[in-house]
């Protein structure tokens, strides 16, 4: 200890002066109180300006303690006097309490992230936590909260699971991340808007795997997708979502399935991808406004037969993952070029059908019904040439107005279904 110099001591802090004597609280001499209070909590025994106090005084945050733990105010004024400051509480009693001591040290999760430390900590080498971190493990460069903290979303989290703010109101937890940590990425749930619990183990069924058999990644255990996803699997390139989900469109898939918005604010699903992955697909629901799953199913026989093997959960999960890469063919070949504004123009009793829900589209009826009774997919005007003299018969095809190609006329008397390079 410093030398200690009565006269400094008692002018500088005058309120020691009544707790000088014999009675009950009160201390024999200033130099008692400094050995028992004033040191502690950070009172200088002479005018040398160094420091004395424990290193941790210089981050102790008072208004955070009394704040956070409302036991202490009460016993900052007890008769009894036994800690005149916030600090002397914490020094003696909260910090071996897992107290933490402002609000951006946690003693709980610090403790997780240096297993080693906390060895020593048992052994008697440390006070706290915040004890070690201060002395020792600040300069070492040591976590102090795990990874996922960084990207929790504490507003997405309470809003999106009702029971934690109850939950918070009991005392258990110190924080929302800390009812996440604890009991909410054990239970798949999502820590925040951009990472989606459910779908990482479902893109990653090893990883799944992994956690569910309470596997280790490095000393510590795998806790969860994002857990993983945070430590190793964005490093390594892992997928956050199933391979369909970079194709699908919310949009066109709210507009057209009307049940699905009033299904996902039940709370049944948290997004329509989420409705899709786990009904819609399965119910031979579109994903897009550019793929059909009716007409690649149709397309692509071989494909039904994987997917009621299990091997595919749709058609647009088999493209997306394979058929694509093979050029598989989307619909059928005798649709190309199908206009279903002329189609449905020019044969009034199609529409009707549709609103019946005999057909899901005019493409639908003309494939089923229209080109056996030998209806046009696409307006086609019989015209001649008008390159030469030769007058040659061939036939435009228009869609939405405009001509998109010509074929001959395999009748034209002067061309016999020929065209030349200029036709």
């Amino acid at each position: 200890m410093r030398s200690f110099d009565e006269d400094y001591y008692l002018a500088t802090y005058p309120e020691v002066v009544a707790l000088i004597g014999t009675g009950e609280g009160q201390y024999a001499t200033a130099l008692a109180h400094f050995v028992a209070v004033g040191e502690s909590t950070g009172l200088n025994p002479n005018s040398d300006p160094r420091p004395h106090y424990p290193e941790t005084y210089a981050f102790f945050d008072e208004t955070f303690y009394l704040d956070t733990y409302s036991d202490v105010a009460a016993l900052l004024t007890s008769p009894a006097g036994d800690y005149p400051t916030a600090y002397h509480h914490y020094h003696a009693v909260g910090q071996q309490a897992g107290r933490n001591p402002n609000a951006n040290f946690s003693e709980f999760f610090y403790w997780i992230m240096n297993t080693a430390a906390y060895q020593a900590f048992l052994a008697g080498d440390y006070l706290s936590a915040f004890d070690h971190y201060i002395r020792v493990g600040q300069a070492e460069g040591r976590e102090i909260y795990p990874e996922t903290e960084a990207g929790f979303d504490e507003s997405f989290y309470t809003n999106t699971y009702s029971d934690v703010a109850a939950a918070m109101a009991t005392g258990a937890y110190e924080s929302v991340y800390h009812h996440y940590y604890s009991v909410g990425q054990s239970e798949a749930r999502e820590p925040n808007a951009s990472f989606s619990e459910y779908f990482y183990r479902i893109a990653n069924p090893d990883i799944a795997a992994a956690i569910a058999a309470g596997d280790l990644l490095g000393e510590r255990a795998l806790l969860s997708g994002y857990d993983h996803y945070l430590r190793a699997g964005q490093a390594d390139g892992r997928p956050l979502f199933p391979e369909t989900q970079a194709s699908f469109d919310e949009t066109f898939y709210l507009d057209t399935y009307g049940d699905v918005a009033a299904a996902i604010a039940a709370g049944s699903y948290f997004s329509a991808y989420h409705h899709y992955y786990d009904v819609g697909q399965q119910a031979g629901r579109d994903p897009n406004a550019t793929f059909r799953e009716y007409w690649y199913k149709l397309t692509n026989p071989e494909v039904v037969t994987a997917i009621a093997s299990g091997d595919y959960l749709s058609g647009f999960d088999h493209y997306v993952r394979v058929g694509q890469a093979e050029g598989r063919e989307i619909y059928p070949a005798t649709l190309a070029a199908f206009d279903e504004t002329y189609y449905l123009s020019t044969y009034a009793d199609v529409q009707p059908l549709i609103t019946a829900g005999t057909h899901e589209s005019a493409c639908d009826h003309y494939f089923n019904v229209g080109q056996g009774a030998d209806r046009k997919k696409i307006d086609k005007i019989k015209t001649i040439c008008p390159y030469c003299g030769t007058g040659c018969s061939l036939f435009a095809h228009a869609k939405e107005g405009k001509v998109i190609g010509v074929t001959p006329d395999l009748d034209g008397p002067a061309n016999e279904g020929a065209l030349c390079v200029k036709g």
